[in-house]
């Protein structure tokens, strides 16, 4: 290869801007060959900083291609009634948000890792726009903002599954704007957009994670009390702590890397099996069923945190077991959960509003959950409590009932820790 100044450029090296560009630099369209080290931000060369504590985040593995990729437009919005930007908050915005954060445990990683990279999140940032001052409305906050983007930067809204915008006011009644997408009049043009609003003090998982969750078509989890567990709640609502979509009344834990005011942020939990079922992020091969019409049946099963790949041949070891007694649409899920990776929150001091976890679940490691979920419907997840905050123990035994009243029993007969793996035996009547 020859380079548009008359030089060689032979592999591995490639031509950057007509200059030849080393393996291993990236390449920018507006700087030319990046530095070692740096990384692209809009385009540009920048010198990599980890955020907060640096701490690398270790992915959960993918058990598949990415089925569903959601593409978001991230508007940096300027409210004017907070006219200073503060330092580091533009940085923070495209690491939490945007591909040079991926490793830390960012938004992606975190959607990556839920869905086993079933769900792809895909952010395009346009930089800071004048919007209106801070928002009693999100929706019509976040319609203004997209309005002010300049016509030469303005992108075709129908390019994206939805729209996040984020402003350098606090606190600013930051949230979704509606569960799932909603309609949405752009410059006289209407559009069906999810739409998320972030301030300043939004950017940890625990609460931006919940929020796009909302954006995604996710409401709020339950349990099966008449608990009000959230100001303004129903009955059960904002109740299951082991549930991302009950933030921030979960089991959470301390971020160093997203910090808010200087110090970590809440992070976690997960996600329950029935939304990522509602959502098709489950693949039916990490899926076990238990039998109707088979005697006692006994399942090994791995917990969220602890998926495992393994050649077809051998199966998938998995995941849930789902129990169809119905009556339609309910089902349920029996899953396991471990005190680490985005559930680390259920060992020691919680971050959460919800305190920590009962003791015997930390002095156990983890717990097996029971939902009652929907098909269709609202809510798509409901846990079933029990004596410790819905969590079963080794030894515990809950009891079910399905369609005609019959009685179904999930006894846990085993929990492996240093495997990732419980055991459970379901059958019918009261075990």
């Amino acid at each position: 290869m020859v380079t548009g100044d008359g030089k060689c450029c032979g592999p591995p090296d490639t031509i950057c801007n007509g200059k030849c560009c080393p393996q291993g630099r990236l390449c920018s369209t507006i700087d030319g060959c990046c530095n070692p080290g740096e990384t692209l931000v809009d385009g540009k060369c920048f010198p990599f900083h980890p955020p907060g504590a640096g701490i690398v985040w270790t992915r959960y593995p993918s058990l598949t291609e990415p089925l569903f990729v959601y593409k978001w437009l991230v508007v940096e919005c300027q409210a004017a009634d907070a006219p200073s930007i503060p330092l580091g908050l533009d940085t923070n915005i495209r690491q939490f948000l945007g591909l040079p954060g991926v490793g830390y445990g960012n938004i992606i990683d975190y959607f990556h890792d839920v869905s086993y990279n079933a769900a792809e999140i895909v952010t395009e940032i346009v930089p800071w726009v004048l919007g209106p001052s801070r928002p009693g409305n999100r929706a019509d906050f976040v319609q203004k903002c997209l309005q002010a983007i300049p016509p030469d930067q303005a992108p075709d809204f129908a390019n994206y599954y939805g729209v996040i915008v984020v402003s350098n006011a606090a606190p600013s009644n930051a949230g979704a704007c509606s569960i799932g997408k909603a309609s949405m009049t752009i410059n006289n043009q209407q559009y069906q957009l999810a739409c998320v609003y972030f301030d300043q003090n939004s950017l940890d998982i625990e609460f931006a994670a919940h929020e796009i969750g909302h954006g995604l078509g996710l409401d709020h989890s339950f349990d099966n009390t008449s608990t009000i567990c959230g100001s303004g709640g129903k009955p059960g609502e904002y109740c299951d702590p082991w549930d991302i979509m009950s933030a921030r009344l979960d089991y959470s834990f301390l971020d160093r890397n997203w910090l808010e005011g200087g110090t970590g942020s809440p992070a976690g939990p997960g996600m329950a099996i029935p939304n990522l079922l509602r959502l098709g992020w489950l693949l039916t091969a990490n899926e076990a069923v238990f039998q109707l019409d088979e005697d006692e049946q006994t399942f090994t099963i791995q917990a969220l945190s602890h998926a495992q790949v393994r050649p077809s041949l051998q199966g998938q070891p998995p995941l849930v077991v789902v129990m169809d007694i119905g009556p339609w649409p309910t089902y349920y899920t029996v899953e396991y959960r471990q005190s680490d990776g985005w559930d680390q929150g259920f060992q020691g001091v919680s971050a959460g509003q919800a305190g920590d976890a009962p003791p015997a679940v930390q002095k156990q490691g983890g717990a097996v959950l029971v939902h009652k979920a929907l098909s269709v419907g609202e809510p798509a997840t409901t846990l079933i409590e029990t004596a410790n905050k819905g969590a079963l123990l080794q030894g515990d035994t809950l009891v079910l009932t399905g369609e005609g009243g019959l009685n179904y029993h999930v006894k846990v007969t085993g929990i492996g820790t240093a495997n990732g793996t419980a055991t459970v035996s379901i059958g019918h009547g009261t075990g």
